[in-house]
């Protein structure tokens, strides 16, 4: 997984495929490989990023977990990847994001 630097944390992220952008945001105590199969279902009809939120799978976690930096987090990934507007799906947490 690539990494990036967003407001002050290190998040790892998977992007694939092409398409319109489609964010995927996981579950609490899990990381971006949860969504492993939808990404091969749906990378041919979208660009699908997956990201592990700061302090989760190998994201870091220097200015604490809040579900407002988490958010702003993903948004930050996507402003510097290019990738506005998205479409966003979560599960748990990541629902709390959509």
């Amino acid at each position: 997984m690539p990494t990036i630097s967003v407001n002050g944390e290190t998040l790892h992220y998977r992007q694939a495929g092409s398409g319109p952008t489609l964010l995927m945001l996981h579950s609490l105590g899990t990381n971006g490989y949860l969504w492993e199969g939808q990404i091969a279902a749906l990378q041919d009809r979208f660009t699908c990023v997956a990201l592990d939120a700061r302090g989760h799978g190998r994201s870091s976690n220097r200015g604490g977990v809040t579900m407002q930096a988490v958010a702003e987090d993903a948004h930050a990934l996507l402003t510097e990847l290019g990738l506005l507007p998205a479409h966003i799906m979560g599960i748990s947490m990541g629902g709390l994001q959509c």
